[in-house]
């Protein structure tokens, strides 16, 4: 038992940690956006790789389902619900299968974040070496747990 206990612990703090860091960086990055960079306006970040933007977003990416906050709310807390409870769970030993999903729930509660006090999400990210939509640090999130979790299925499952 004494193992099992030690296991859960050092998975929670795994996860917390991605969780908090994500959200925290998500939301300080957005306010400083918020307050430091006007509406609709692009401020210089990494030349040639992004700049800062200024954006809106009362959609998800490519505006899809602009304007649908309760299909958004709606989703956001089964999400977290279901995440949540695989997280407190832990029934997931592998450690890249953990941070997936604390990526996932930390990049909802960041955009979430935003819906519910600010009626929208700001994106700030806009890359410039490609046309793509604008984003911030909780889209990052949720994709990089995608895609880790892809990774997963494809080199740990198949192998096992």
């Amino acid at each position: 038992m004494h193992s099992f206990g030690k296991f859960i612990k050092e998975s929670t703090v795994l996860e917390a940690v991605i969780i908090v860091i994500t959200v925290v960086v998500d939301q300080l990055l957005k306010r400083w956006v918020i307050r430091t960079i006007p509406l609709h306006t692009a401020k210089p970040a990494l030349p040639g790789v992004f700049e800062w933007f200024h954006l809106q977003n009362f959609g998800a990416g490519w505006g899809m389902f602009e304007g649908q906050m309760s299909l958004f709310y709606i989703v956001s807390i089964v999400a977290l619900v279901y995440l949540g409870y695989e997280i407190w769970k832990g029934s997931f030993n592998h450690w890249l299968w953990r941070s997936c999903l604390s990526l996932l729930f930390a990049g909802t509660i960041g955009n979430l974040i935003d819906r519910m006090t600010l009626g929208y999400v700001t994106d700030m990210i806009s890359l410039t070496f490609i046309s793509f939509p604008v984003f911030n640090v909780a889209d990052i999130a949720l994709t990089l747990g995608v895609i880790g979790m892809i990774i997963y299925i494809l080199k740990i499952e198949m192998r096992e």
